[in-house]
């Protein structure tokens, strides 16, 4: 039995099990802070009745007209739990917020070439290779030669706003583009004063557990919150701002 349950920020000091697999890719604090404060009903856990994290997913919408679409960033089980379905009730939560709340013309993702279980899977629900990115991916250090260790599958499944199913076609793995910029503003990995990543993830953090009261603040120069929603955030945890320290 597992809960499905909107990630939070608290989940990113427990989720260690789940990232340590060699095919999940992993990023900074700034990077899950920002799918969590613009796409929070996109992203979600798989828990365990214990409370151990069985597994989950990051996403978000984009695009525009009938390229307007959600995307599936991240998706990952721990090994452990695999082969339970979890990652099919993930990606049918994803897929529902996608097509009824967003109102997205397919679901896109990409996925590692050599990655045969994976687009398996993913093929057995409904997802078809839309085009090849060549060297999407950094080298797993197999040298030359090596290119569908790098290259990524861009996988897609048109939604209910697509009868006609033009999001998708049936020539996609003969379909090889340039690599995709991994670094649009939208999914931007923020490089920021480690005391500010602090203030951000305390701030969360006071709201979810209503912590004590934090303790003292940088100078604030070095610590605002990058994301509209973490500014308002800021007047809501104290009616006072602390001293700098």
């Amino acid at each position: 039995m597992s809960i499905t349950r909107s990630f939070k920020a608290s989940d990113m000091f427990k989720f260690n099990n789940i990232n340590l697999d060699i095919w999940t890719e992993t990023y900074g604090i700034g990077f899950y802070l920002n799918y969590l404060s613009r796409w929070p009903d996109i992203c979600c856990v798989q828990e365990a009745p214990s409370g151990r994290m069985m597994g989950y997913v990051l996403g978000k919408a984009e695009g525009q007209g009938p390229e307007w679409h959600g995307h599936v960033t991240a998706i990952t089980v721990a090994h452990e739990y695999r082969r339970l379905g979890l990652a099919r009730k993930m990606m049918n939560f994803l897929e529902l917020v996608s097509d009824e709340i967003y109102k997205g013309f397919f679901v896109d993702l990409y996925v590692r070439c050599a990655n045969k279980i994976a687009i398996d899977m993913y093929e057995g629900m409904g997802y078809s290779v839309y085009r090849r990115v060549r060297e999407y991916y950094g080298s797993l250090g197999v040298g030359k030669g090596g290119r569908d260790e790098e290259d990524a599958f861009d996988m897609r499944k048109p939604l209910s706003r697509d009868p006609n199913r033009r999001s998708i076609r049936s020539n996609g793995r003969d379909m090889i583009m340039a690599t995709k910029s991994r670094s649009d503003p939208s999914t931007v990995c923020f490089t920021l004063h480690a005391a500010a990543m602090h203030v951000q993830l305390r701030l969360i953090l006071q709201l979810e557990h209503d912590l004590s009261p934090m303790p003292p603040l940088p100078p604030l120069h070095t610590c605002r919150p990058p994301f509209p929603i973490l500014h308002s955030l800021e007047h809501h945890t104290s009616p006072q701002r602390p001293h700098a320290g």
